[in-house]
């Protein structure tokens, strides 16, 4: 009876240290598992590092500036990835041409912005973005506050090729109270119409809703001018509709694109 009990304990035993030795091997060979994946990724990040610093400066800091023409979002997260990245996305050129969204950067004053966004802001104004020098100028413009300052904005940003900044600039020449700069403007809506027939659409929504920030006390704005002086205005029975794509009379879609802000513009 005992030596039954005695062999039991010692296949027990037995038993019980080849599975402990066994579970020790494998927690072993997990995490060599771990190490080998965790170097090998490693590598691979070296790899892609060493690979991306290979390439000419010129070249990385013009795909970080298309990034950051794009999606804001998109050049932080690869400010974030890498220090070859970061150290690139602050070239003068990436500010110069970084996109604003309202949703992230409203047409207010930068005293209610965070610390971090006023230094951004204010690194871009330093490398002259165009869309500061456009903020700026519809601020200052449209408010009546500036508008003297918010004509020299709105020209330098035009200057710079901003799209936005030519299509306010056509308004303000329409509004301007001059005919032969009314004329001026006419022909620039025209051209954007011609060239950028959805363009001119996005700029015109972009324009709205940052008048809608503003409050709008520019004593120019209040009466509506008329492009088309022609007894009939060119138009079909029933007017035009406010979504029309086929005017044909310069005037007359300028009258149509006017007759969008009727309702936020100040009145007499």
């Amino acid at each position: 009876m005992w030596l039954w009990y005695y062999a039991r304990q010692r296949d027990f035993y037995f038993i019980h240290e080849n599975l402990e030795e066994k579970i020790n091997n494998h927690h072993l060979s997990v995490n060599i598992n771990m190490r080998q994946a965790a170097e090998s990724s490693n590598k691979k990040k070296q790899a892609f590092i060493t690979s991306i610093e290979n390439l000419p400066k010129e070249l990385l800091v013009e795909i970080l500036a298309r990034v950051g023409t794009s999606s804001l979002v998109d050049l932080f997260s690869a400010k974030l990835s890498c220090k070859v990245f970061k150290k690139a996305a602050e070239d003068k050129c990436i500010y110069q041409r970084v996109a604003l969204e309202l949703d992230r950067f409203p047409l207010v004053s930068w005293k209610y912005l965070n610390e971090n966004k006023r230094a951004f802001l204010t690194r871009c104004e330093e490398c002259q973005n165009p869309e500061i020098m456009y903020r700026q100028a519809v601020l200052d413009y449209f408010s009546g506050k500036g508008t003297e300052s918010g004509l020299e904005c709105l020209e330098r940003a035009v200057s710079s090729g901003h799209i936005g900044a030519m299509y306010v600039k056509s308004i303000v020449l329409i509004f301007s109270g001059n005919n032969e700069s009314k004329e001026t403007g006419i022909k620039w809506l025209a051209h954007m119409k011609n060239c950028r027939s959805r363009g001119l659409k996005v700029q015109r929504e972009k324009l709205i809703s940052m008048l809608k920030f503003i409050w709008l006390n520019n004593p120019l704005l209040m009466f509506r001018p008329v492009c088309c002086t022609r007894e009939d205005n060119h138009r079909r029975r029933g007017g035009w509709s406010i979504d029309e794509e086929e005017v044909y009379c310069e005037a007359c879609a300028a009258d149509t694109e006017i007759g969008l802000f009727h309702n936020i513009f100040p009145r007499p």
